[in-house]
């Protein structure tokens, strides 16, 4: 009670008595309360209403929510007893929303509690709140926990140093969209991705294996919500199929067969409550940071406009009339110029366009090692794998090597793309206009979340050449960063590392590079610039074999990215001898 009398006086208490929101059953002693009898005949169907809003809770004291929980929870465990006895009897529980409207409240209790710790100051008090809100159970009699949306988001992990925190949560469904692709095609032993190859022919490239037969199995986003707000959710095989009611198969034989039944089986499954288990997980991308670099490029000719952001996503204008590169294009003798051109003016860009660098390539390798060295897969196959194949000691030791060869070249640091692959960099498609069309956009503020009000606006585009798109990775960062690393990129899809420049190309590409900045460009000063490219392509392995470490633990797209980290690093020690006594020769004076 020394606790309740402490948090009266320090939180807000304004009492005001509203209306009873629903029944509650009648007062009686003890135990019997909880007591359900066999409805008469004649009995006459319980009166409902809605269930507390927060609004409502606001109001109310400390104590008056105190006293609120209990009668709440004495009325949910009645409610739950009879719902008990009509299923033994076979019969439909009268009113079941009542459970429904009965947990709502609890939840709504423990949402405007939560508010009240996040105002307070005294570490104490706030301590013991937050451990009996903790111990507040709002779910329907079972173990795990059940917090509102926003709850869970507010204590999602910080970094992504952190591990993934999960929770339960009550929520309803509010919105699947139908014309995304809502499952996969499946190996039915491993539930891995398999390809069509032709009639009754399906690959496993998991596996190596070529089947008769494949399963298909759901994967989709879809927005979730509850009275705190709403949140985007990525929902799994086994809880797509309790929510529509069927297996992915025969949703797809509905789609082939009758579009509007599909569309209304999507439809059926909303605002349905439904309790998940939740992922939170540090976001690895800073997708503000993201939209503010995105901002700077694009005033100075690089990227398409972000029209409006909301708080899920973003919308960009369509760049008319420009295609992405195929990966054999990079190398083409006609490309080249335009491409080093463009990279140099991306180099350009004032020092005041970004905020403070994230230690582009090595400091992000070392974060990345030591988050990846304490993972441990659920999968004991990929356990093993994980285990046996990655010596993150000796990874270390590698990462310090180059760094120092790296040092050597004093490559200067600049504004880089840091992920200059080919499908990053645009062009004008053959014989179309290079301006985009002016576009008129109108947007539902209400469909956008937050979307700030922005509305309708028109965008015109200036006239357009070859550009780059896609600045997850954009950072402060050696030129020679952007450099290997677009080298590497000539492997394509089918990661052919063959096709990595010899000396020729590669300085064909930096003669343009250094053009395009009226930089001398004598035979000596191109080759110490391929040897620096060089020596930051082994530094490319190594930061996406080890970005590829955290995908494999953290992605949800199937791909094998334990074999791509192999593949990278592989591919370094291949190369490590030949470009770094290139790089002791190229920086011995």
């Amino acid at each position: 009670m020394a606790l309740v009398r402490c948090l009266q006086q320090s939180l807000p208490t304004l009492l005001h008595r509203s209306g009873a929101a629903f029944s509650t059953s009648t007062s009686l002693r003890g135990l019997e309360e909880l007591v359900v009898l066999p409805p008469k005949e004649d009995a006459v169907q319980p009166t409902t209403g809605r269930s507390w809003e927060a609004q409502d809770l606001r109001r109310k004291s400390w104590d008056d929510l105190h006293k609120l929980w209990f009668v709440l929870l004495k009325e949910r465990t009645r409610l739950h007893a009879e719902k008990a006895l009509y299923r033994a009897r076979q019969e439909r529980t009268p009113d079941p929303a009542r459970i429904t409207k009965v947990r709502k409240g609890m939840a709504r209790i423990k949402h405007v509690l939560t508010e009240r710790l996040a105002e307070h100051e005294d570490p104490a008090i706030k301590l013991q709140l937050r451990a009996f809100i903790d111990a507040m159970r709002t779910g329907s009699g079972g173990p795990a926990e059940r917090e509102s949306l926003e709850v869970f988001r507010a204590s999602a992990p910080a970094s992504t140093d952190d591990k993934p925190r999960y929770a339960t949560v009550g929520a309803t469904f509010a919105f699947i969209n139908a014309d995304q692709a809502l499952y996969y095609m499946a190996n039915p032993e491993n539930n891995r991705k398999v390809v069509k190859q032709g009639p009754g022919q399906y690959y496993c490239e998991y596996d190596g294996t070529t089947l008769p037969t494949m399963v298909r199995r759901y994967i989709f986003a879809a927005k979730v919500m509850d009275e705190s707000g709403e949140v985007l959710v990525q929902v799994f095989n086994e809880q797509a199929e309790q929510l529509l009611g069927m297996k992915a198969d025969e949703l797809a034989d509905i789609r082939d067969a009758d579009p509007k039944r599909y569309n209304e089986v999507l439809q059926g499954a909303l605002w349905q409550d439904s309790v998940l288990r939740v992922k939170a997980q540090a976001q690895f991308i800073d997708r503000q940071r993201e939209l503010q670099v995105m901002a700077l490029v694009h005033a100075r000719g690089f990227g398409p406009r972000v029209l409006a952001t909301f708080s899920n996503g973003r919308i960009e204008e369509w760049l008319e009339g420009m295609r992405a590169l195929q990966p054999e294009e990079l190398a083409a003798p006609e490309m080249v110029p335009h491409i080093a051109g463009a990279l140099r003016r991306f180099h350009n860009m004032p020092p005041q366009i970004c905020m403070e660098g994230l230690g582009t390539p090595f400091g992000r390798i070392r974060q990345w090692l030591d988050t990846a060295e304490r993972f441990t897969f659920h999968d004991a196959e990929k356990q093993r794998a994980f285990k046996e194949s990655f010596d993150f000691a000796a990874f270390r030791a590698e990462v310090v090597r180059v760094e120092a060869a790296a040092a050597r070249a004093a490559s200067p640091h600049v504004f880089s793309h840091n992920d200059l692959l080919s499908g990053n960099v645009m062009v004008p498609v053959a014989g179309s206009a290079t301006t985009a069309d002016v576009a008129q956009v109108s947007i539902e503020a209400a469909s956008l979340g937050d979307a700030s009000g922005i509305c309708a606006f028109e965008v015109a585009s200036e006239p357009r050449g070859l550009t780059f798109i896609d600045f997850e990775y954009a950072d402060w960062a050696p030129r020679g960063f952007d450099w290997g690393n677009h080298f590497c990129e000539y492997a394509g899809f089918e990661c052919d590392y063959s096709r990595y420049p010899g000396p020729q190309a590669a300085a064909a590409f930096i003669r343009s590079y250094l053009a395009a900045g009226g930089d001398p460009a004598d035979e000596a000063h191109v080759q110490r610039c391929v040897a620096e490219a060089n020596v930051y392509a082994l530094a490319a392995h190594q930061y996406w074999g080890t970005w590829s470490l955290l995908q494999a633990r953290w992605s949800s797209i199937d791909f094998d990215y334990l074999q791509y980290a192999l593949l990278r690093w592989g591919e370094y020690f291949k190369r490590r001898d030949e470009f770094l006594a290139g790089a002791a020769a190229a920086f011995a004076s």
